[in-house]
């Protein structure tokens, strides 16, 4: 077995059975080309922060946005694009990997 797939099953084997079957079809619902799409948990703080990433919301579609705490609202994280507006519905993220990182 992989890693990446021993990983895989330690992500999942918390989750019940209509948890998984949402998670599969959110995955088959959103067009991926091959992008490691993650599902965005607000509570999560392994994200990188202050760096592009791609994010999926139902309103945009696909953008890239960085995710970093805003001082203003307080002690959470958010989504904003290259304006600084606000990506509020986001479901989907992933690292953007440029030739250099590969």
């Amino acid at each position: 077995m992989s890693r990446q797939f021993k990983e895989f099953k330690e992500q999942i084997k918390h989750m019940t059975k209509e948890d998984l079957a949402r998670q599969l079809y959110l995955a088959n619902g959103i067009p991926s080309d091959g992008i490691p799409w993650r599902k965005y948990d607000p509570t999560d703080r392994s994200i990188p922060s202050h760096i592009p990433h791609l994010v999926y919301d139902k309103h945009r579609g696909v953008t890239i946005a960085e995710h970093a705490k805003r001082i203003i609202k307080g002690r959470h994280y958010e989504w904003s694009d290259s304006g600084g507006y606000l990506i509020k519905d986001v479901t989907q993220w992933a690292p953007i990997n440029t030739p250099e990182q590969s």
